[in-house]
């Protein structure tokens, strides 16, 4: 049934709850666990009306941070890549620059992803209005089974 399983990291103390749920499906379905880290890039998209030299600077800074955050990122699911293929299951890791709830949907269509498992940060009310919910995005845009799992308190 499942092929491929997405797990969403975002690298808080929450995130990897999502993981051994996703190993237990994995399992029942000889599935694949991708693992996904989604940063939002820091450079930015549209040129800021500064001089030609502050403008290449902050370009250049922006740059540098964007291929730090990477580097942190593939750290981060290395480590979760050892725990899922230490419990005997295949895994993969991917960064994706972007906006976290859209790159996540379009990753979900590249990869021929067949399940989605991501934690809910208990957003509400107000907050989650002016904030949105990246769970709520991908539950809503991606047309796939999403297993939406709320965070247990340590």
């Amino acid at each position: 049934m499942f092929e491929r399983v997405l797990v969403c990291l975002d690298g808080t103390r929450f995130g990897g709850q999502a993981l051994d749920y996703a190993i237990e499906i994995a399992k029942r379905f000889s599935a694949e666990v991708v693992l996904i880290r989604v940063i939002t890039a820091a450079t930015p998209e549209h040129p800021i009306s500064l001089s030609a030299e502050v403008s290449e600077i902050a370009k250049d800074t922006a740059h540098l941070k964007d291929k730090r955050n990477v580097e942190t990122a593939r750290r981060y699911l290395k480590t979760k890549l050892e725990q899922v293929t230490a419990r005997g299951v295949k895994s993969s890791i991917h960064v994706v620059a972007g906006v976290p709830g859209k790159a996540i949907v379009q990753f979900c269509h590249q990869e021929n992803v067949g399940l989605v498992v991501m934690m809910t940060h208990g957003k509400s009310g107000i907050k989650r209005a002016i904030l949105g919910s990246t769970t709520d995005e991908v539950i809503r845009e991606s047309g796939l089974p999403v297993l939406a799992i709320s965070p247990r308190p340590d």
